[in-house]
């Protein structure tokens, strides 16, 4: 599953977040390592929200911090398109606390969340519960991003 780990000092998260793929049969995610300061592993994956593959990214690191980020559109199109999303990824962000909406300089919306735990503490499961109720959450929003992108 994962290409190049040896070469990544031990990260007891990544390892742990390996063994619970393994252990719990969940397929689907390929690795990359980036040979960082802070030995990060991204686990690349996507999530079929409405028809769509949407790419998720999975960064496990040495610090306390693990972040998901789903992209969920790859291209708003026009300004007005963009604005849409903007003002209704603001309302999404004071809804959902645990989401992150923005809508960046090339037009993408992405969607993210961050967990914090110590290296002993850090929970695998955890990680794939959020991912599980992000994609229930983007099954629910994602027409109304089309509706946004298809403003005229």
């Amino acid at each position: 599953m994962t290409e190049n780990l040896e070469t990544v000092k031990e990260n007891v998260k990544v390892a742990a977040f390996e063994q619970y793929l393994v252990d719990n049969k969940v397929e689907g995610f390929t690795t990359r390592v980036v040979n960082d300061q802070l030995n990060s592993v991204v686990f690349h994956s996507n999530l079929a929200v409405k028809g769509q593959n949407l790419p998720v990214a999975v960064i496990i690191d040495d610090s306390v911090y693990t972040m998901i980020q789903v992209q969920v559109i790859g291209d708003a199109g026009s300004q007005k398109s963009m604005q849409e999303l903007a003002v209704y990824a603001n309302e999404l962000n004071q809804t959902y606390r645990m989401l992150k909406y923005l809508v960046t300089a090339e037009g993408n919306l992405d969607v993210s969340c961050c967990v914090a735990s110590d290296h002993d503490k850090f929970e695998p499961k955890l990680v794939i519960g959020i991912l599980d109720q992000i994609l229930q959450h983007l099954n629910q929003e994602y027409p109304n991003f089309m509706r946004k992108i298809w403003v005229e």
